[in-house]
């Protein structure tokens, strides 16, 4: 864990209250996310036809610009993969978020209750919450 120390930390709450990872928000440019974060492991448009929207994607955490200038959207991945549940390597700067009490494949009763703790308001939409042989 040698990169946690020389590298710049934030928690998960810290983003879930702030919008921000480090300096990007939304409406940052895709040059902003580069010079943040790196190559990333994944960029391509969402068509085959346009060069935008396109995403950006660093391990769990996924970026969409409208444009190069525009980024509208940031999503963050709890899935089963290679990701440690204490922290996340995304990128090669050395930038990294702690989950900090959150993990990959997080329940969403879970992660509703980890909100309520923090007093973060949140609501779920459980019509639009699919599973594998289930629709909630």
């Amino acid at each position: 864990m040698a990169a946690l120390a020389n590298s710049k930390n934030i928690t998960l709450e810290q983003f879930l209250r702030s919008g921000r990872l480090w300096s990007i928000r939304l409406g940052s440019s895709e040059d902003n996310i580069l010079a943040e974060f790196g190559e990333p492991q994944f960029r391509a448009p969402v068509s085959r036809k346009l060069p935008y929207p396109r995403i950006i994607r660093y391990g769990p955490i996924e970026f969409t610009l409208e444009t190069p200038q525009r980024l509208v959207l940031v999503q963050l991945y709890f899935y089963d993969c290679e990701i440690p549940t204490t922290s996340s390597n995304v990128g090669n700067k050395g930038n990294v978020i702690l989950y900090n009490g959150f993990f990959p494949g997080m329940c969403l009763d879970v992660f509703e209750k980890k909100m309520n703790e923090l007093n973060i308001s949140v609501s779920i939409d459980t019509s639009a919450v699919k599973f594998s042989d289930t629709q909630v």
